[in-house]
C-alpha cells in the first residue's frame, strides 16, 4: 500500500503539450472506435476541447496537426494510490541423506491482486480554462505457478553450503483500465457563429473511456541462489547468500487472443539487466532465546539509471524469538528503503516534469510454530 502526492508550478509545459504531440500525425479519425488513440487520455483531451485539428483555425491547414487555446503556466498536482497483495501457497518435500546432504523440492501456487488510482489536475490563471482533471484506474489480478529445487551440503558440523534455483512464475493475468477527464472552461467561445449554426460555448465538459479489459500471460525471470552458513558452536550462526536474476528475461506471452507482445519483450531486454543481490544475517542464542539481525541489497534493475536515480533497494532487519520443545514464537522488524522517480507524462521539449522521492516501508512479522 502506497500513497504518493506531489505538486508544483510548471513553467516549461503542460500535459496538454503531451496530448498535442501524441495526436500529431493522425487525422481526427484516430479517436474513433477501434483506432490507435481510441479510449486513451489523448482522446479524452480531444473530446474536452483541450486540443483540436488545425483546420478549425484555417481550412487550408493540415488535419494531422493540432492546436490548443490554453498556453499559460499551470500549477500541477497528482495523487497516486496503489493497493495490492501477492500471495503464494507452497507445497514442498525434503530429504535428509546422512545428515550431510539435504534436498528440497517445492511447488508454489501464487496469486496477484493490484490496483492503482491516479488523479492528475492542472489549474490555470488568466486562461480560458480554469482547470482540468484526469483520473485513471488500473486493476490487475491473476494466478501463477512456479517450482523451486534446492540442496544443502554440510561437510562438517560448523559450516554448510546451499544452492537453489527457482523457475519463472507463469502468470495468467487480467487487467481492467478506465479513465475520465473533466474540464472547467470560462464559458469560452470555442467556435464562432456561422450563417447556419450558433457559436459553440464550452463550460463544464467531461468524457470517459470504456472499461478496457485485457488478458495476457507473464513469465518472471529465473532466480539462482547460493549461500554459506557458519555455526559458532551452539551460540548462533552467521549466514550470507547471493542471488542472480536477469530482469531482461521477463516475458509477456508472445500472442494472446491474437495480440503480439514481441515489441514489449524486446523493450524489456533493452531496458533491464542481469544483477546480483546479496543478503547477510546472524543469530545469537541465549538459552531458549534467539536474537537476530540482517541486511540485504537489491541492485539497480535497469541497464542505465532512469532519470539519474538509482532504484537499488536496501533492507535492515532485527528480531527476537523464544523456543521450547513444544512451540516457538519469533518477532521481526524489516525496514526497506530506496530512491525512486516518476514522470506524469513525456514531452519532446524542453523537459518533462520529474518527481524524485525516497520510498520506504517497515514490516512487522510474527511467526508461531508447533513442532510434532
Amino acid at each position: 500500500n502506497r500513497n504518493l502526492t506531489y505538486a508544483g508550478t510548471n513553467k516549461d509545459n503542460s500535459i496538454i503539450d503531451y496530448f498535442l504531440q501524441d495526436a500529431t500525425g493522425g487525422t481526427p479519425a484516430q479517436f474513433k472506435s477501434g483506432e490507435d488513440l481510441y479510449n486513451t487520455p489523448t482522446e479524452l483531451a480531444y473530446n474536452n476541447y483541450l486540443i483540436g485539428e488545425s483546420t478549425i483555425l484555417d481550412p487550408a491547414n493540415s488535419n494531422t496537426e493540432y492546436f490548443t487555446d490554453v498556453t499559460g503556466i499551470p500549477s500541477q498536482h497528482e495523487e497516486i494510490e496503489t493497493r495490492g497483495t501477492q500471495n503464494q501457497w507452497n507445497f514442498s518435500y525434503g530429504a535428509n541423506i546422512g545428515d550431510k546432504v539435504f534436498l528440497g523440492l517445492g511447488v508454489g501456487v501464487a496469486s496477484i491482486r493490484y490496483k492503482s488510482k491516479k488523479v492528475y489536475t492542472e489549474n490555470f490563471v488568466n486562461e480560458p480554462l480554469s482547470d482540468l482533471r484526469l483520473e485513471e484506474t488500473l486493476e490487475i489480478r491473476g494466478p501463477g505457478i512456479n517450482a523451486t529445487l534446492g540442496a544443502i551440503f554440510r561437510p562438517v558440523d560448523f559450516i554448510q553450503f546451499g544452492v537453489s534455483a527457482a523457475t519463472p512464475t507463469s502468470y495468467g493475468l487480467t487487467d481492467a483500465y478506465s479513465a475520465t477527464m473533466n474540464t472547467s472552461w470560462k464559458n469560452y467561445e470555442y467556435l464562432p457563429a456561422t450563417p447556419t449554426s450558433p457559436p459553440l460555448i464550452i463550460s463544464d465538459e467531461s468524457a470517459a473511456t470504456d472499461i478496457i479489459n485485457s488478458e495476457y500471460a507473464l513469465k518472471t525471470p529465473w532466480r539462482f541462489n547460493t549461500g554459506v552458513t557458519l555455526f559458532i558452536q551452539k551460540h548462533g550462526f552467521v549466514t550470507a547468500d547471493i542471488e542472480s536474476i536477469n530482469y531482461g528475461n521477463a516475458k509477456y506471452g508472445d500472442a494472446y487472443d491474437g495480440i503480439s507482445y514481441e515489441n514489449d519483450n524486446e523493450k524489456i531486454k533493452t531496458l533491464y539487466q542481469s544483477v546480483i543481490n546479496f543478503r547477510l544475517g546472524g543469530e545469537f542464542r541465549l538459552n531458549q532465546f534467539r536474537f537476530r539481525t540482517g541486511y540485504s541489497f537489491m541492485s539497480e534493475p535497469f541497464k542505465n539509471e532512469q532519470n539519474n536515480v538509482s532504484r537499488a533497494i536496501q533492507s535492515l532487519s532485527g528480531g527476537a524469538g523464544y523456543r521450547t520443545e513444544k512451540f516457538y514464537i519469533d518477532f521481526a522488524v524489516v525496514h526497506r528503503y530506496g530512491d525512486n522517480s516518476y514522470r506524469p507524462y513525456t514531452v519532446n521539449s524542453p523537459t518533462s516534469p520529474l518527481v524524485t522521492f525516497q520510498q520506504s516501508n517497515t514490516n512487522l512479522l510474527v511467526t508461531l510454530g508447533f513442532p510434532f
